[in-house]
């Protein structure tokens, strides 16, 4: 008669283990993620870039910055499902197209601003500086990339219009 407690506790063992190993590449991804779009943002301050990459830099940087705040955001949500150990194999996934996604919303947030969707005020007298704004605001678009696009959606969109959508996707 075999040992049954035995293969349960080898699958065990066996199901741990794959689990500490998607663990550790999603975490060791994240990580090289997070010191490579560092350094992108910070490249060309290191080597002579193309003067097409030096004119649009603040759009390229707002696109870094989104997703340095997606992968934030993506690494405070591993740490908390790996100390409390309820990770779940469906999430890897999530975890490395979210920072592509607030990558977008951080060049969104870039085109937002300069085609003046959102206005920027200051009530101070001295002028801000738009460039770190551009950049807060692009780590918040990809921190926060949902709460972000309905944000847009609010401001483009008409709550009429909004309403009518929906009836036509429910139909």
């Amino acid at each position: 008669m075999p040992d049954n407690s035995r293969n349960h506790s080898r699958q065990a063992e066996t199901a741990d283990h794959e689990r500490r190993t998607e663990n550790n590449l999603v975490g060791a991804y994240l990580l090289f993620l997070f010191v490579a779009l560092f350094f992108l943002s910070i490249l060309h301050h290191l080597i002579n870039m193309p003067n097409w990459y030096i004119d649009d830099l603040l759009l390229f940087q707002c696109g870094y910055v989104g997703a340095l705040g997606g992968a934030l955001y993506c690494v405070i949500a591993f740490w908390r499902h790996h100390a409390n150990r309820d990770w779940m194999k469906k999430w890897a996934l999530w975890f490395v197209f979210r920072p592509v996604g607030s990558a977008a919303t951080g060049l969104i947030s870039y085109l937002a601003l300069k085609g003046g969707l959102f206005a920027l005020s200051t009530s101070t007298a001295t002028k801000p500086n738009t460039f770190y704004i551009y950049l807060v605001v692009a780590f918040i678009a990809g921190y926060k990339m949902v709460s972000f696009l309905t944000r847009i959606e609010d401001v483009i969109l008409p709550a009429n219009s909004k309403n009518k959508a929906k009836d036509v996707i429910a139909k």
